[in-house]
């Protein structure tokens, strides 16, 4: 199994970057995103988990992220994660995930723990102007997370820049490839589809 790794700031187009990528290896890739990992904390009200700093590293449940890429990359299946964003909860469900000869992992802190960066065999930074960013965060949260568009600006300013600017940022260093203009740069999707279809072969 080949594992890869997406990573970039939020709303930099790694989500299309991976499913581009999938799309291309046909049946061969399966995309794992980090986003469906987030902890889930039911003790809180609505108000107090709007509140939460979702962008931190420590904002994910790390180690279940981590046993389940280790279970499907030792032949294992694994049950499907979830996250719904518009109430702040997990949103997993029964259904297995089976091991394909392509695991494509994607997240804004995907290369923050070393057990998952020492596993990828290629890791791909997703490099988004600012401005573009808010942009498609702003559309994505109020057309399909239900959001108004002074929370969404609230969050950015609050916890999403920063975290960017102080962490995110620095994972360019960690990466092999990185891709400008995120999930739009077709030329990179088949230029990365093809090298993995050589490493394959192989």
């Amino acid at each position: 199994m080949l594992i890869i790794g997406i990573c970039g700031a939020s709303a930099s187009g790694k989500s299309t970057l991976a499913k581009g990528i999938a799309d291309m290896l046909g049946g061969r890739a399966q995309v794992i995103s980090m986003d469906a990992y987030y902890k889930n904390h039911p003790e809180l009200s609505m108000e107090q988990k709007r509140k939460l700093n979702y962008d931190v590293p420590e904002a994910f449940a790390t180690d279940e992220f981590y046993n389940d890429i280790l279970a499907l990359r030792d032949g294992n299946p694994i049950t499907t994660k979830g996250y719904d964003f518009t109430t702040h909860s997990r949103a997993d469900r029964d259904t297995l995930i089976m091991p394909h000869d392509v695991l494509i992992l994607e997240g804004i802190h995907v290369f923050a723990d070393p057990r998952l960066l020492s596993m990828m065999d290629i890791k791909f930074y997703v490099d988004v102007d600012a401005d573009t960013c808010l942009a498609r965060r702003v559309e994505r949260d109020i057309v399909y997370r239900k959001r108004d568009v002074k929370d969404v600006c609230r969050q950015y300013l609050a916890t999403v820049k920063p975290s960017f600017d102080k962490i995110i940022h620095h994972y360019k260093e960690h990466c092999d490839v990185c891709v400008m203009g995120g999930g739009e740069n077709t030329v990179a999707i088949r230029m990365a589809a093809a090298y993995i279809d050589v490493l394959l072969n192989k």
